[in-house]
């Protein structure tokens, strides 16, 4: 069992190989000034820190208790490892090391797809991560497309499930007197089927330097997973 899980999440999560070049490709995405991208370089500071970990929250931030009860004790490490990750572009293998638990989608799966894979991050990982999340949130609104609604501060997914409906009911009304079609697309997954290297290129698109940017592609793609399976762990990958 234990065999098959971890074949099925290596396929799923392995990159394939690409032979796309995009660094030629055409980009038109809007920049960010100067002034924003050295906030987002600034040197790591406590308040950011504490911050971060007095705001994880939630059944998977529950480890984040030891660090908020004994902050006076740990912070300085704390604070230690999270700028010594902002300073040298890359959060180490063992800070990024990921348990997936799977949570049944349906009373009885009889497949692999049936089921949520839920990602159990380090409280080191988060806080670096909710860091780099909240200086990049203010910027996010003018980098990213209005039609795009969802993970967007002030913007609602609600909006564009109200206006598909819209759409349908005035076809349903139309009885196809006007000929247009509606197309249903399947991206399950679609986030883990990017390539890493396009990923990249857009940040660098936005005007990411390299070291913020390094930063980035490594939170996202020097993982170490472990899939928990009745109770047990499969070897990482």
């Amino acid at each position: 069992m234990k065999k098959e899980v971890l074949q099925f999440f290596q396929e799923l999560f392995m990159e394939k190989e690409s032979t796309g070049n995009y660094s030629s490709l055409p980009m038109f995405f809007p920049k960010l000034t100067e002034s924003e991208v050295s906030s987002l370089c600034a040197s790591v500071n406590e308040l950011e820190v504490k911050q971060s970990v007095f705001s994880i929250g939630g059944p998977n931030g529950f480890p984040a208790i030891f660090f908020q009860k004994f902050w006076s004790i740990c912070k300085n490490d704390l604070i230690t490892l999270v700028s010594e990750c902002f300073g040298g572009d890359w959060v180490p293998s063992d800070v990024n090391s990921t348990l997936i638990s799977l949570i049944q989608k349906v009373p009885s799966p009889n497949n692999l797809t049936q089921f949520r894979p839920i990602s159990l991050c380090n409280t080191s990982y988060k806080i670096i991560n909710k860091i780099l999340v909240q200086r990049l949130r203010g910027f996010l609104p003018d980098l990213i497309s209005p039609n795009q609604v969802a993970f967007v501060s002030g913007r609602q997914i609600q909006d564009n499930i109200v206006m598909a409906q819209e759409v349908l009911h005035k076809f349903k009304t139309m009885r196809g007197k006007r000929g247009y079609i509606a197309w249903k697309i399947d991206l399950a997954k679609a986030y883990d089927k990017l390539q890493w290297g396009f990923m990249k290129r857009v940040l660098e698109e936005v005007g990411i330097v390299v070291e913020l940017n390094n930063l980035f592609m490594s939170c996202i793609s020097n993982v170490n997973y472990k899939v928990i399976v009745s109770g047990d762990m499969t070897r990482d990958f």
